[in-house]
């Protein structure tokens, strides 16, 4: 967040000033006489005592979020004084408030050219750089406002958030650590560990709570929230036993019950999750969480209708919890029941991971209607693989008169770069140009009323660049037999990842078919798995050569087939309109729709499903089986 300035309704002379110079006010806006910027030449001089009485003003409204009275007192400073310094800072954190970052960046920047040595202004452009996405700039700023004034420990904290936004974790704790001092003591770290939960620096926030956890070993609910702080960052395994004692501590509290069950849940023990949940209704049957958490439980093991009734109950008892709304919205969209699904689904956006790069652009959210010429930025939200499957909609943004810029992940910034509806493809983190108005790409299904017999599946819809595709060509002429790409692990940083992604083990029986030269499409920490197969599944790799999707994307056209679990792989194989075959988990994900062995989102692909959670083996003995044939009839062909 922006630095927010704090205007006390009467000021004192030794009281800090309401600017947040960390000046005395009598040494900063109540001193007549020793305020530095003069009047503009031609200009009668304001009475400086009007000024910071304005300006005063200016700051009481900003505190009370009215932007635009905060604004227009700031501009009549300026219009009598446009050397007033403390009105060009605060016209550039209202700026950034109002997501106009190219302005708060130039008005924090002229802020800064006439008083250099304020660390309250540079911290303040640090803020709008970090509030755009640019979080590598607003590092740069933080460490030259602690240069100026090393005692300034709010640096420290927007300096960790940062930190942690960048999942660099131990930089994170430094500065966090600074910012607490060296008195701290168990509490604060417990505050200061909420808040980061609340912000989703999980990994951050596991370490402060193990202090707190630590120096305040008689409190059950310290206890409790180090063992959900380590189950948000994934940790299930340590969480266990530290949420386990929690909940003997405390047995009769509904909310141990509630973590414990949900740990169970995360851990595939379903039976165990229920019973944990179902006690936690016992004492408080009106536990809307407990409620969801129950649904979800159901939803994994296959049980939809009762999982629908769980999660309408924790709706019902709770319309404001947004994450019963979102899941119930995925399932029904599971079941395609899209009319509902949808909307249920817009929930997602009270989010604050899924809903935060909405929040950032702060323009108006497009309502599905004509634009007229308008420019509407298309942002991601979540995965890759989401962005690639929701792109399809932009040549109908297009159709009802956007001019697109699509805001994506960088991997797939030069994919969807080549798009023609497209003016631009803008990667994370990037300045954005002037736009007007925003959608969410998830959001567009729900914007353009699609139904399951509606959905646009018109395929290629994204295009692999010809000198790249023609390089891979020659790269792979000499591979005998299909060529058929895999990748069998996904984001392992994604919560369900172990429930869809398999060790490359478990595909060794493929193999056994002849006449198929297997190809790795697979990147990230799963790659070092290819040495330790000791050649059980022998592999073509090219994975350092795979820069980024478009690299991938050009590939894929030189392959017969894509194998891929349920990843960015499978939906831009999808998207490029190659055969695809994707290997699924029981509890499948919304887009894939249960009792079907084909997609309406991708005409090309087909949904080899887990019969019981956690069988990949018969999913790979059905991939085997339907490979043997395709292999054979290339062999045919080469033959004939």
């Amino acid at each position: 967040m922006v630095s927010a300035m704090r205007a006390p309704a009467a000021v004192g002379r030794n009281d800090p000033c309401p600017c947040g110079s960390g000046r005395k006010f009598k040494r900063c806006h109540g001193a007549k006489a020793d305020r530095p910027e003069a009047a503009a030449p031609g200009r009668p001089a304001a009475d400086p005592a009007h000024l910071a009485a304005w300006f005063r003003a200016a700051v009481d409204a900003f505190e009370q979020d009215d932007a635009r009275t905060a604004a227009a007192h700031a501009q009549r400073i300026l219009d009598l004084d446009p050397g007033y310094v403390d009105a060009i800072n605060l016209l550039g954190i209202i700026a950034c408030r109002l997501g106009h970052y190219r302005l708060s960046n130039e008005l924090l920047g002229r802020a800064i050219a006439l008083r250099p040595k304020e660390a309250q202004f540079v911290m303040n452009l640090g803020n709008a750089r970090r509030e755009e996405g640019r979080t590598e700039a607003a590092i740069a700023s933080y460490r030259d406002a602690l240069q100026l004034d090393p005692a300034q420990r709010d640096v420290h904290f927007n300096l960790g958030v940062a930190y942690a936004e960048l999942d660099r974790t131990d930089a994170a704790i430094v500065e966090f650590t600074c910012y607490l001092g060296p008195d701290a003591e168990g509490h604060a770290a417990w505050r200061l560990a909420g808040t980061l939960r609340e912000l989703e620096h999980f990994k951050t926030a596991v370490h402060f709570h193990a202090v707190a956890a630590a120096a305040l070993p008689d409190d059950v609910e310290a206890l409790h929230d180090h063992g959900g702080a380590l189950a948000d960052a994934g940790r299930v395994a340590e969480a266990l036993p530290i949420l386990a004692l929690a909940a003997e501590r405390a047995p009769d509290s509904p909310e141990m019950r509630n973590s414990l069950g949900n740990l169970y849940c995360d851990l595939g023990d379903l039976d165990t999750a229920q019973s944990h949940l179902e006690a936690a209704i016992a004492l408080r049957p009106d536990y809307a969480e407990v409620h969801a958490n129950l649904g979800r439980v159901f939803a994994r093991s296959g049980r939809h209708e009762a999982a629908c009734t769980a999660l309408e109950r924790a709706c019902e008892l709770e319309p404001g919890l947004h994450t019963a709304q979102w899941t119930l919205g995925q399932l029904l969209l599971l079941r395609g029941r899209y009319d509902q699904g949808w909307r249920r689904y817009e929930a997602r956006l009270a989010d604050r991971r899924t809903g935060s790069y909405s929040q950032r652009l702060k323009r108006d959210r497009w309502d599905g209607g004509p634009l007229d010429g308008r420019r509407i930025v298309l942002h991601a939200e979540q995965g890759i693989g989401d962005s690639i499957q929701f792109m399809r909609y932009a040549p109908m943004v297009t159709a009802r008169g956007g001019r697109v810029t699509v805001l994506c992940q960088r991997p797939i910034q030069p994919l969807f770069s080549r798009l023609p509806q497209v003016e631009a493809a803008v990667a994370l983190g990037d300045p954005l140009p002037e736009f007007d108005c925003y959608a969410p790409l998830m959001s567009l299904p729900f914007l353009f009323g699609t139904t399951l017999d509606s959905v646009p599946n018109a395929v290629p819809y994204l295009f692999a660049d010809d000198g790249k595709v023609a390089h891979w060509r020659e790269r792979l002429q000499a591979l005998p037999g299909l060529k058929v790409g895999i990748a069998w692990a996904g984001n392992p940083e994604y919560r369900a990842d172990a429930r869809r992604s398999l060790h490359l083990d478990m595909l060794r029986s493929l193999a056994t078919v002849p006449g198929v030269s297997f190809v790795s499409l697979q990147k990230g920490p799963a790659v070092a798995q290819v040495d330790a197969a000791s050649g059980l599944l022998p592999l073509v790799r090219f994975d350092a050569e795979l820069h980024d999707f478009s690299d991938t994307a050009a590939l894929m056209m030189n392959l017969d087939i894509v194998i891929s679990v349920d990843t960015a792989v499978a939906h831009l194989a999808g998207a490029l309109g190659r055969p695809t075959w994707l290997l699924n988990r029981f509890d499948s994900d919304w887009r894939w729709l249960v009792d079907r062995s084909d997609s309406p989102w991708y005409p090309t692909l087909r949904v080899f499903r887990q019969s019981a959670p956690g069988n990949w083996a018969g999913v790979v003995a059905d991939i085997a089986a339907a490979l043997g044939p395709r292999a054979a009839g290339a062999r045919n062909a080469v033959a004939g």
